[in-house]
């Protein structure tokens, strides 16, 4: 395997981990708001161009850091932004163990 091949790999588990996840907090944390909170709360097709958008730019760390940062500061407020950030480290952490655990899978196969 290459270190081109290797990119590859990391770069689809990034993806394949982190996209289902960011939808299932968003739109779990969307239907568990209060009126207040939705009313503040990124209308469906803003926010899926937000997730596009940090989709884009590959789920890096701080895309996601600033992604969960508005969306949760938008509808909580100050006390939100530490929930965006625990949410945004929970998913870096996620990716950064899909990507170990297709790369083990790589090099167990001796591929």
């Amino acid at each position: 395997m290459t270190s081109g091949d290797v990119e590859v790999v990391q770069i689809v588990a990034s993806w394949v981990d982190t996209a289902p996840t960011v939808f299932a907090v968003i739109l779990r944390d969307e239907k568990r708001l209060d009126a207040r909170g939705r009313a503040r709360a990124w209308p469906p097709v803003s926010r899926d161009a937000a997730v596009l958008a940090v989709w884009l730019v590959g789920f890096t760390p701080v895309a996601l850091l600033v992604f969960f940062l508005v969306h949760f500061g938008r509808t909580r407020g100050a006390r939100g932004l530490w929930v965006g950030l625990g949410w945004a480290l929970a998913t870096t952490a996620a990716s950064i163990l899909a990507q170990l655990a297709v790369m083990a899978v790589f090099d167990a196969g001796g591929a």
